[in-house]
């Protein structure tokens, strides 16, 4: 369920004179972007930094829990989150109720932080990220150290002082992730999971900025240990990053990985994929892998590509492959996954009830294979 709301909901309940602008610049409504704001009949449209937003570009999707649409105001999109977390996906309706008391809540809260801060919030951001574009990344820490002591919560604050700790290396995620590296045996495999818990703790702009690095490491493996290495980092945390909507760069690192020459690499890159299905079906890299398959000339190749294909088959994708109207296409990868790879059929050719009862039942047949299946998978 989505609930479509204005890209600065503080409006929908009519922003008073004197509460602190929608737009982030810490300045009152009154003598910012008061005069900005139009309506065309039931469409309501602001101006921020000169571009006009629409209500559609926002939303809240109340399923997986993510607000989209308020890049401008990360620590209004995460107050929301924070309060969608207490709802069920049912509770949609109740929450639209809720959400001017929820936003309510969060101008007194600013109201709070400005009142301990030397200068208001919005005009310390604004300072913070001058400072950031003229690389005085140690004033910059310094300003978002004096919002955090009064409002630890902001992640825009936060954000700001992670990039600017990953411009100096110094940041702990650069730090963990050099340590994992050097490290070896037993060590390395606890390490990688503190990684993992620490990229979910920290912001979305930090995730971003450690994505590259994981990239990095497995481009510049000079073998397979090193590829896996990368792999094993991604899994801890591409949850993480199919959350926030970095699918494009993960994907194509899976896909490059699921395509490696040796097949030790290729057979985590399965696993890693495994975790790519997180909060939804991946439809868009389903049909990336299958395209893939169907044109790869190396059978082991294909193979893998396929065992991820049939990863995927459950009567949630069923569903919603039904609902996209792309059921014809997506059956057909599962029979060309199904012929590649020998798995025993029942199961991904049964229905989306089916296929439950199979799982209730103890019955499931997915990822048990034929005489074939086995032979091939002991060989590739």
């Amino acid at each position: 369920m989505q609930l479509y709301i204005s890209p600065y909901c503080l409006l929908i309940m009519k922003v008073g004179r004197n509460w602190p602008c929608p737009c982030g610049s810490g300045k009152k409504y009154k003598r910012c972007c008061i005069d900005n704001n139009e309506t065309h009949g039931k469409e309501q449209v602001i101006k921020i930094d000169g571009r006009k937003v629409r209500a559609y570009e926002a939303y809240v999707d109340i399923e997986s829990g993510v607000v989209h649409g308020f890049d401008q105001s990360p620590d209004i999109k995460h107050w929301i989150e924070n309060a969608i977390s207490e709802f069920n996906i049912e509770d949609g309706k109740k929450f639209s109720k809720m959400l001017p008391r929820i936003m309510q809540e969060y101008n007194e809260r600013i109201n709070e932080v400005n009142s301990k801060l030397p200068r208001e919030l919005g005009v310390m951001f604004n300072d913070a990220r001058e400072l950031m574009g003229s690389k005085k990344y140690r004033e910059a820490i310094s300003i978002n150290d004096i919002i955090l002591e009064v409002f630890p919560e902001s992640v825009e604050a936060q954000g700001v002082k992670g990039r600017a700790l990953f411009s100096l290396k110094e940041h702990p995620l650069q730090q963990k992730l050099n340590n994992i590296v050097s490290s070896e045996g037993k060590y390395r495999k606890l390490m990688i999971e503190e990684f993992g818990n620490e990229t979910v703790e920290v912001t979305v702009e930090e995730r971003e900025l450690v994505l590259p690095l994981i990239i990095e490491l497995y481009m510049s493996a000079k073998n397979w240990e090193g590829k896996n290495l990368a792999l094993n980092v991604l899994k801890e945390c591409v949850v993480s990053y199919c959350k926030d909507g970095a699918t494009e760069e993960v994907d194509a690192l899976l896909l490059k990985a699921l395509c490696d020459k040796d097949g030790r690499v290729r057979n985590n890159a399965v696993y890693t994929a495994k975790s790519r299905r997180c909060l939804d079906v991946p439809i868009d890299f389903f049909f990336k892998v299958a395209d893939k398959a169907s044109r790869e000339k190396d059978s082991n190749v294909k193979r893998g590509l396929c065992r991820v294909i049939l990863e995927w088959a459950a009567p949630i994708t069923d569903w919603v492959m039904e609902e996209e109207g792309i059921s014809k296409e997506y059956r057909a990868a599962i029979e060309m996954a199904l012929e590649s790879t020998g798995y025993a059929p029942e199961y991904y050719r049964a229905s989306p009830d089916e296929k439950m009862k199979m799982g209730l039942l103890g019955t499931k047949t997915k990822g048990r294979m034929t005489k074939l299946g086995n032979a091939i998978g002991k060989n590739g």
